[in-house]
């Protein structure tokens, strides 16, 4: 096969993959507690940037070939199951994530602590109705190399993770205490934790490319 031929075949399997991957669209239900307009105005952007963060090639293909330990299952924010040695695929993340292909969310965007916590969820299974929290001086402090949206587009990319029912498997040492980074070793095997470091590389090289939201 002649090598424009070749480039040519690889561009449209890529279209036609691209047009076949399945779509979410993440929406701001309530939103409150803004600091300024500023801050309203970053946020509707960064839940824009994180449905497209989901919808993009790159992280669908970092997701769909990793393995996850099953205690990520949860029912409530309280309740894990650690006896099961299953693993989790990536393409079972990817089958939950895109189920439904929208979803409200009630935003809250805080002040916190620049060594706190970046964000807090605990989904309302029953009302069907979410709600997340996200620190703008914690978010500020641990990715000060992005801007705003960004830095609230990956917070949001790893809360939503709970949303769908992945909690974090926190007997395993992965759990970060004071606003501390993710335990080194483990922290791939936290489907939550591992989608906020894909999309935080994701929105490096979108930031420095002036990733458009249209």
């Amino acid at each position: 096969m002649k090598p424009t031929i070749l480039f040519i075949s690889i561009a449209m399997l890529a279209f036609l993959n691209a047009k076949d991957q399945p779509k979410i669209k993440l929406s701001l239900l309530h939103d409150n507690n803004y600091k300024n307009n500023a801050h309203k105005i970053e946020s509707e952007q960064a839940f824009e940037l994180a449905s497209q963060i989901f919808n993009s090639t790159e992280f669908y293909n970092a997701i769909k070939d990793l393995s996850f330990v099953y205690p990520n299952h949860c029912l409530t924010c309280e309740t894990l199951d650690y006896s099961r040695k299953t693993r989790i695929p990536g393409k079972e993340v990817l089958q939950r994530l895109f189920k439904n292909p929208s979803a409200l969310l009630s935003f809250n965007l805080e002040e916190g602590e620049c060594r706190g916590p970046l964000g807090h969820t605990c989904p309302e299974w029953e009302n069907k109705e979410h709600e997340t929290t996200t620190y703008y001086l914690a978010d500020s402090c641990n990715m000060h190399e992005l801007e705003t949206k960004y830095r609230l587009a990956v917070n949001i990319c790893h809360e939503y993770m709970h949303f769908i029912g992945y909690c974090h498997p926190a007997k395993m040492g992965i759990e970060p205490q004071n606003g501390d980074i993710p335990n080194a070793i483990n922290y791939r095997d936290d489907i939550a934790y591992r989608v906020g470091w894909i999309a935080y590389y994701i929105c490096v090289e979108w930031q420095k490319k002036s990733h458009s939201l249209k």
